[in-house]
C-alpha cells in the first residue's frame, strides 16, 4: 500500500512537468484514486456515469 502511494505521488510529480495532453492522464488518475476511496455502491454508480460520459464525448469527437 505504501509503495503504491509513493508510486502514485511520483507519477503525479512527473506529470506536472509535461504538456496539457498528459495532464488529462493526471486527471484520470485522480478520478480513479477518488473512486477507490468511495464505498462500492457509490463508486459503481459514479463509474457507470463516468463511462457513459466518456462514450458520449468519444462519439461526439469522432463524428465531428
Amino acid at each position: 500500500m505504501k509503495i503504491e502511494k509513493q508510486y502514485e505521488e511520483q507519477i503525479i510529480k512527473s506529470l506536472n512537468k509535461v504538456p496539457f495532453e498528459m495532464k488529462k492522464i493526471k486527471f484520470i488518475l485522480f478520478l480513479a484514486k477518488y473512486f477507490n476511496k468511495l464505498k462500492r455502491e457509490k463508486a459503481t454508480l459514479l463509474k457507470i456515469a463516468f463511462f457513459t460520459y466518456t462514450i458520449i464525448i468519444s462519439i461526439l469527437y469522432f463524428t465531428s
